[in-house]
């Protein structure tokens, strides 16, 4: 894996620590995770040598945040579910949003 790209798709959907401080929510150790890319991740642990490889469960990618957020299979009902909530629809639009600004 390469430096952490500070334009990547996860950044798009999550604030900056700054940002995130004003907002009225209660900031998790998951949601901590996935803003900063270090946890739990396969691809992180890989880099560190204690995962053996990057891959994600489902078989079709490293396991980044934005292969769960984005791409994952094994997490698609949920991934449908946050986005209806947000966009008022189904699949396709998340990812739409993060083509759209990342342009």
């Amino acid at each position: 894996m390469g430096q952490h790209n500070k334009w990547c798709n996860h950044e798009i959907i999550f604030p900056k620590t700054a940002d995130r401080l004003k907002l009225k929510f209660n900031v998790t150790s998951n949601f901590t995770t996935m803003e900063r890319e270090h946890g739990n991740i396969n691809a992180y642990l890989y880099r560190f040598k204690i995962k053996d490889n990057p891959m994600c469960f489902c078989k079709k990618g490293e396991q980044t945040i934005d292969h769960i957020l984005i791409k994952c299979q094994l997490v698609e009902q949920e991934r449908d579910t946050l986005t209806a909530a947000v966009f008022g629809q189904k699949t396709g639009t998340l990812q739409r949003y993060i083509y759209k600004h990342t342009l």
